[in-house]
């Protein structure tokens, strides 16, 4: 077994970060290849930035059926922030490029934002690797139900910065839910998120439960350390040149999301509001 393609799906928001994690990525994961989807503006950048190793595609030409659909159904997102909206593109995108995969194809998704510390396998006779995530949102269950008609089975979240996937889970996905709501899955998948919802779905979280009722006999956890508030540690991953040597002792990979703080910073900031406020 061998992973066929590892993709993330990026903008400018992150591209620091990614400055270091696809460095990484081609460091610490072996694939026959790398992809990162970007949006059209910003490819001659990405191109500059990445290893060449990588194949740098524009969002737009996986995003036209999703756009085509909010046209033509007129629908108005009035009460999702741009911010919100792109979040959920970005997870469209993501299931997109799965419909692409053959039976044979493994394909690994890897969040943009994260940056890989030691060599990382995820096979182990013949199953493929979940890392465990300890985050638990309702309202992901809640549409899981609806949408799948699957329930939590599992005690760990599939949301954990990657998610390797087979070519026949993924095609087993898309018709399982194309049978369902007897239309194209893009289009239920958009007739049934509530956008008003700040966490109305999530990629990991409904194709992992899909996989986990269906496929459980091909996958294993592991139990190897994580780290998401990498911000909140050191501050910014441009001191990953300090600390890689000591973080990888502990952890597999670690993630610089962009709304998380140095604690330090966060502290200060409001230590100095109440003053104000006093």
């Amino acid at each position: 077994m061998k992973i066929t393609n590892i993709i993330s799906v990026c903008n400018l928001r992150t591209i620091n970060v990614w400055k270091y994690a696809s460095q990484n990525i081609i460091k610490h994961i072996q694939s026959e290849n790398y992809t990162v989807i970007v949006p059209k503006s910003d490819i001659k950048k990405f191109i500059k930035i990445s290893p060449s190793q990588y194949n740098v595609l524009s969002e737009e030409s996986f995003t036209s059926d999703f756009n085509n659909y909010f046209l033509k159904k007129n629908i108005l997102i009035q009460n999702c922030s741009q911010w919100r909206f792109k979040w959920y593109l970005q997870q469209f995108i993501k299931l997109a490029v799965l419909e692409k995969m053959k039976d044979e194809d493994i394909f690994l998704l890897w969040d943009a934002d994260t940056v890989p510390l030691r060599n990382l396998n995820f096979f182990y006779q013949g199953k493929l690797l979940f890392y465990k995530g300890d985050e638990h949102k309702k309202n992901y269950f809640e549409f899981i139900e609806s949408f799948l008609g699957l329930k939590k089975e599992n005690n760990y979240s599939f949301i954990a910065q990657c998610f390797p996937c087979k070519g026949k889970w993924s095609k087993s996905f898309f018709l399982t839910i194309e049978k369902k709501w007897k239309k194209n899955w893009k289009h239920a998948l958009i007739d049934n998120i509530n956008f008003d919802d700040f966490y109305g779905l999530s990629e990991y979280e409904t194709l992992g439960t899909f996989i986990y009722n269906k496929y459980k006999s091909e996958i294993r956890f592991l139990d190897n350390k994580w780290l998401r508030f990498g911000k909140r540690l050191i501050a910014s991953e441009n001191y990953l040149k300090y600390f890689s040597f000591l973080l990888k002792r502990y952890y597999d990979f670690i993630s610089f999301e962009h709304w998380d703080k140095f604690f330090l910073f966060s502290k200060i900031k409001k230590t100095s509001k109440k003053k104000l406020l006093n």
